[in-house]
């Protein structure tokens, strides 16, 4: 079975802006841990904690897979007032390294440094039928252009506009040449 990675193509020591594609693992081993915790239940303030090891190592260039993190740490944690219909989250992320080569069968990695990500949402709706969110993601601006793929800060905002139909009547029953009613 093909695993495709994602690689850098050229050298990131340059200055220039990283530029990636697309490479296939010819034989790879994938491994892992995860563990999580939710908390709070149906709770209006609600978490969850979680935690993932992977080792994911090239067997044939034997070396680990470009792109992807051994340790990967999350949180989470979920605000709502009900009377006014407010919802406010907030996720961080914590990455370990990721090992990033220069070359197809380069074994030197450039590894990112240890990133934190810290993303916000807060959604309110006024009436049934209107919902206002605005967000956040990457508040910190965590990664390397030159480097890594982490997509920059995004901050984003929108409306939700919701309208249940009127129901349409049944449709009334035709009469076939045999008659029968369908």
């Amino acid at each position: 079975r093909n695993l495709i990675v994602t690689d850098l193509l050229g050298d990131p020591t340059s200055g220039q802006l990283a530029v990636y594609g697309y490479l296939n693992a010819d034989r790879a081993r994938v491994q892992g841990l995860s563990a999580s915790l939710r908390l709070g239940g149906t709770s209006p303030v609600r978490g969850s904690l979680g935690w993932t090891l992977v080792d994911a190592d090239d067997l044939t260039l034997q070396r680990p897979l470009p792109g992807r993190p051994e340790h990967q740490g999350n949180a989470s944690i979920t605000g709502e007032i009900e009377r006014i219909d407010l919802r406010i989250g907030l996720t961080a992320t914590v990455l370990g390294p990721r090992p990033f080569y220069t070359g197809v069968t380069d074994t030197s990695a450039v590894a990112t440094p240890w990133q934190g990500l810290l993303d916000l949402a807060v959604r309110y709706r006024p009436v049934r039928e209107l919902e206002l969110f605005v967000g956040a993601d990457n508040l910190l601006d965590a990664g390397d252009p030159t480097l890594d793929a982490t997509r920059p800060r995004r901050v984003y905002g929108g409306v939700r506009l919701a309208f249940e139909g009127r129901s349409r009547p049944e449709p009334t029953p035709v009469a076939t040449h045999q008659g029968d009613l369908r």
